[in-house]
């Protein structure tokens, strides 16, 4: 291999490493896409340097994965048929939350990659809400999902809803809640969007370039017209501020801030995990992002030696 071939070999190994934690082989198209390389490169040139990596990687079936690891084929197609249903749940819910005007974009939340969602696992958004109207957006959807028995449970997660990620449109740029070396949060190249009142999948990628630095060849694909939850709403409806609900979003977040659990309370604003303010309301208790990354380090470090 020359230089470039060994440049982007290091990248197609890390890319592999890192989506079979998750079970998900890649095609050639998406190792290119979400590939994790020092610089941009071509298509070509990932497939000839992929030729000349047949004792590290295997190919089958359109689909290339760590030497030993076909059964993850298998696992992935059967997930698409789970991604679907559970993409067909939310754009019946997105239907019912697009008429609270102060919604802008909704997209299902995926470190796994794109429709690559377990059967047994909950739903989690991402919901884009307009300025000053965070706390209103969270409590009327929230509210909706509690009153058709949407929410999960312990017992009970399958195809239910976690709302626990919503930013404000004037505040998009995702750094602040980033950590050192974090591919975990690369999941925003796998959102699933289903609404988008304005553009603000455009602007998502937009603001937060840093994506391209994780991945210099990404990206991203508009919202498939089959998965497009229409708006009712014209771009400047309710863009005016009124006395009374500016009053009305100071009271539901003085509320809402006093009936937290006190699993999110005691987190708030410690780190990354739970940061409350009035344009994020980010609630990860469970924030495995750390584990993760050090998991992938050791067994790239396992299969390829240390990763430079």
């Amino acid at each position: 291999m020359n230089d470039l071939d060994k440049q982007i070999a290091k990248g197609i190994r890390k890319t592999i490493t890192w989506y079979d934690m998750f079970d998900f082989p890649l095609t050639l198209m998406e190792l290119w896409r979400f590939g994790l390389y020092d610089a941009a490169c071509e298509l070509t040139s990932v497939d000839n340097t992929l030729s000349l990596m047949q004792s590290d990687i295997n190919h089958s079936h359109g689909f290339y994965y760590l030497k030993g690891r076909e059964a993850i084929i298998k696992t992935r197609q059967f997930r698409y048929s789970y991604a679907d249903i559970k993409v067909k749940k939310t754009l019946k819910i997105s239907k019912l939350f697009r008429w609270i005007p102060w919604i802008k974009f909704i997209a299902i939340v995926n470190i796994y990659g794109s429709d690559n969602l377990k059967s047994s696992s909950d739903i989690d958004l991402f919901i884009i809400t307009a300025q000053g109207r965070i706390w209103l957006s969270r409590l009327f959807t929230v509210g909706l999902i509690k009153l058709l028995n949407l929410r999960p449970t312990k017992n009970n997660k399958q195809d239910k809803f976690c709302l626990s990620f919503f930013i404000a449109e004037n505040d998009l740029n995702l750094t602040r809640v980033r950590i050192k070396n974090d591919l975990y949060f690369s999941y925003l190249a796998h959102l699933i969007p289903v609404y988008d009142r304005g553009g603000y999948l455009d602007k998502l990628y937009c603001d937060n370039s840093w994506l391209k630095l994780d991945m210099p060849n990404f990206s991203h694909d508009q919202i498939h017209g089959r998965r497009q939850v229409r708006s009712y709403f014209g771009d400047n409806f309710l863009k005016f501020k009124t006395v009374f609900f500016d009053i009305l979003e100071a009271v539901v977040k003085k509320i809402q801030l006093r009936i937290l659990p006190s699993a999110i309370s005691n987190l708030m604003n410690v780190d990354t995990r739970v940061v409350i303010n009035d344009s994020i309301l980010k609630l990860h208790t469970n924030d495995s992002r750390q584990q993760l990354i050090e998991l992938y380090e050791k067994k790239y470090h396992d299969l390829f030696g240390k990763i430079e």
